[in-house]
Order: structure tokens, then C-alpha cells, then sequence
């Protein structure tokens, strides 16, 4: 899996759950099929870092962990993004529009 669908199955989840954890990785998500791909941890540790580079996302540090959340300026552009690439496969209530 590229680094690029990585990082739209983090956006994706966090505007499904509104924040995403370091431990949500895909393997456990392939379990419960909330993912339908493998994914390289390494590649996985790698999208996030660009996602933080690129200022779509931000650390929020909770009691236990790690937890990333989307930067709010940048959600319209995230949105659309999600959209446009995921199309129905998105876990967005619009995505019920494909």
C-alpha cells in the first residue's frame, strides 16, 4: 500500500471518529474489517509524519496516548480530498451520495 492511500485512511478515520490514535494501526482494523487493505507499519508511521508536515492534522496529547485530530482550517479541503478520492469507499455521511 502507498504512503498516499495511508494517508487518507487516517483522514478518513479521523472524520469518522474525530481523533485518531498511534495504536489504530490497519492490522487491527483488517480484524474487525474496518480497512480493506494491508498496510507496511513503517509506511503507516510515515503517513502520518506527512500528514503533520503538511498541517492537515495535529497531536493532541491525551492521558494515555498519542491521539491526532484534523487542523480545523484545513477540514473543507480534507473533506473534499476524502470525496474526490474514496468516493463511496469513504466513511463520510456525504459519501452516501456516490
Amino acid at each position: 500500500m502507498s504512503t498516499e492511500k495511508a494517508k487518507l485512511y487516517i483522514l478518513d478515520k479521523i472524520f469518522n471518529r474525530g481523533s485518531f490514535c498511534k495504536n489504530h494501526v490497519p492490522e487491527t482494523d483488517l480484524k474487525k474489517n474496518i480497512v480493506p487493505f494491508k498496510c507496511d507499519k513503517k509506511i503507516f508511521q510515515k503517513a502520518v509524519k506527512e500528514l503533520l508536515n503538511e498541517g492537515y492534522i495535529k497531536q493532541v496529547r491525551k492521558p494515555a496516548e498519542m491521539e491526532y485530530c484534523i487542523i480545523p482550517d484545513r477540514k473543507m479541503e480534507i473533506m473534499g480530498m476524502l470525496l474526490k478520492e474514496l468516493g463511496k469507499d469513504s466513511k463520510l455521511p456525504e459519501a452516501r451520495m456516490f
